[in-house]
């Protein structure tokens, strides 16, 4: 069995992070250096987990990254103005 992340687990990941800035009516592509930060982040962070385990880890990460980051601009915006 193998290790780490796969190619089609990034773009997995891409998938659920661009839908959950989309429904909440912001547009992906506003966010894109944050998602590589993320996804850079996440990847080494499972690197040593089992394939099957990485995945499913990286999955709950990106999602919890995703929903606190437009929770932060929301409140940056918020007390800019």
């Amino acid at each position: 069995m193998g290790k780490g992340l796969r190619s089609e687990h990034l773009f997995k990941m891409k998938e659920l992070f661009d839908s959950i800035i989309s429904n909440a009516g912001k547009d992906p592509k506003d966010f894109y250096q944050y998602w590589r930060r993320e996804a850079e982040n996440i990847y080494m962070q499972v690197a040593d987990l089992p394939t099957e385990d990485a995945f499913d880890k990286a999955m709950r990460m990106i999602e919890t990254s995703a929903r606190f980051e437009l929770a932060r601009r929301d409140i940056v915006r918020n007390l800019l103005g």
